[in-house]
């Protein structure tokens, strides 16, 4: 599968070829990530929080979003409509998964991978969180998008963890 859907009239990038940028900064994705002449850069500007977002898209997608007529937006562009908590953030989506991690309400970490198990997703978050020195005991986990009260995911996050949370999304999208 691949890291793009629609969701409510838009076409939604989860791409792990992406930066965030605060709208000042001049310098594009090309200094960080080849971009293959078969992909498209996407520059969206966020002049409200002051940030810019660049990601990278296959040209076939957008000739087929054009095709629908519909908006494309990297996943990341719609955090600023969540209540984003310290701690760990998970978004998943088709075996996909944005983990954002914030510390008194700064970033430290925002990143995209494909996952195969539950026992993947697992290990990636564990390897993060021992890169960033963060403790298991008082470590909020958060997690949104598809996924089941009961999955699998949760329940092994519960192992490593002691403050595990679904939330439930309503305007993710808006």
């Amino acid at each position: 599968e691949n890291p793009y859907f629609i969701k409510a009239g838009y076409a939604i990038s989860m791409t792990s070829k992406f930066q965030i940028l605060s709208e000042n900064l001049e310098f594009g994705i090309e200094s960080l990530l080849p971009v293959y002449p078969n992909e498209v850069v996407i520059n969206h500007s966020d002049t409200l929080n002051y940030l810019k977002y660049q990601f990278c898209v296959p040209s076939e997608f957008i000739k087929e979003i054009d095709a629908q007529n519909l908006s494309l937006k990297h996943i990341t562009e719609y955090f600023s409509n969540l209540d984003i908590r310290n701690g760990i953030n998970i978004y998943l989506n088709n075996n996909w998964a944005l983990v954002y991690i914030q510390r008194i309400a700064d970033p430290v970490f925002n990143n995209i991978f494909k996952y195969e198990t539950p026992e993947d997703l697992l290990f990636h978050i564990v390897q993060v969180k021992q890169l960033l020195s963060l403790e298991n005991e008082n470590q909020n986990v958060h997690i949104f998008g598809k996924i089941e009260e009961d999955s699998r995911i949760i329940r092994l996050l519960k192992i490593y963890f002691s403050n595990v949370q679904k939330i439930h999304l309503s305007n993710l999208y808006n």
